[in-house]
C-alpha cells in the first residue's frame, strides 16, 4: 500500500453532507472515517468485480482449449469396459 493521499471534495450538496455527517455519528465515527470507509469498500468492490470478470475469462479460455468431446456417455461406458 502506497502512501496515504488527501483530496478535497467541492461542491457536496448540503443535504448529502448532512446525512454524511449524521451517519458518522450514529456510527461513532468521524465524517473523515466513515467517508474513508465508503471509499474504502467501494474500490474493494470495484477491485472484486475486476477479479471476478477476469477470472470468468480465464475460466472461459480454459473451456475453450479443452478436447472436444463428441459424447461423454461414450467415453464414460468406455471406462466401464
Amino acid at each position: 500500500m502506497g502512501a496515504a493521499a488527501t483530496f478535497t471534495v467541492k461542491e457536496i450538496p448540503g443535504e448529502i453532507h448532512e446525512t454524511l455527517k449524521r451517519i458518522a455519528e450514529q456510527n461513532g465515527q468521524s465524517l473523515n472515517s466513515y467517508v474513508l470507509s465508503i471509499l474504502t469498500s467501494t474500490a474493494e468492490e470495484r477491485n472484486r468485480r475486476v477479479r471476478m470478470r477476469e477470472g470468468r475469462n480465464d475460466y472461459a479460455k480454459f473451456l475453450a482449449n479443452l478436447p472436444q468431446v463428441s459424447n461423454s456417455v461414450d467415453i464414460l461406458r468406455e471406462g466401464r469396459d
